[in-house]
């Protein structure tokens, strides 16, 4: 039976996602599955300008301490930042992730994909880490919006007609 919701067409036109369906978790589908990739994470906005979206990275920047600019562009000094006042028992990275969605966008800080957990569906540490690192930007001056999964940019190399119901991996 085919799943109108493994098209990529319908993933397009239905994303951003709060809860993630099932079916397009890696470990969801079948091992020969090639199968769509998102990525959670809060979605940086194009303000008015690309100047201002920049303006507003670099005030972040200003607000992390010196010692994560070093060798390090702005966003990924953000990251490392974000990274080092996390406690978690866990290994966690915090990455710029190109999307494949409006161009309101330029990026999404990620935080998970849908690559990563063993079962199909949202690890339950990830709003947890969410919520965390919400406040961590809110601390560097943005007031980031609710965490979201997005298409990963890779999957713009598929037209919308891409059917997930049979396509094996390559």
């Amino acid at each position: 039976m085919r799943n109108e919701k493994l098209t990529l067409g319908y993933m397009h036109a239905n994303q951003p996602f709060d809860i993630l369906p099932e079916e397009y978790f890696a470990c969801g589908m079948p091992d020969n599955a090639n199968p769509p990739w998102f990525v959670y994470g809060f979605a940086f906005p194009l303000s008015n300008s690309i100047g201002a979206s920049v303006e507003m990275l670099q005030a972040m920047h200003r607000n992390v301490p010196t010692k994560f600019h070093e060798g390090n562009s702005v966003i990924d000094a953000i990251c490392k930042y974000v990274e080092s006042q996390v406690d978690a028992n866990f290994e966690f990275e915090i990455r710029r992730a190109p999307v494949d969605c409006h161009p309101k966008i330029i990026f999404v800080f990620r935080i998970c994909s849908s690559w990563m957990p063993r079962r199909p569906k949202t690890p339950e540490w990830v709003p947890v880490l969410a919520g965390v690192v919400a406040e961590i930007f809110e601390d560097l001056g943005w007031k980031a919006p609710q965490p979201k999964w997005y298409l990963h940019r890779n999957m713009s190399a598929y037209d919308d007609s891409r059917d997930f119901n049979n396509y094996p991996g390559l």
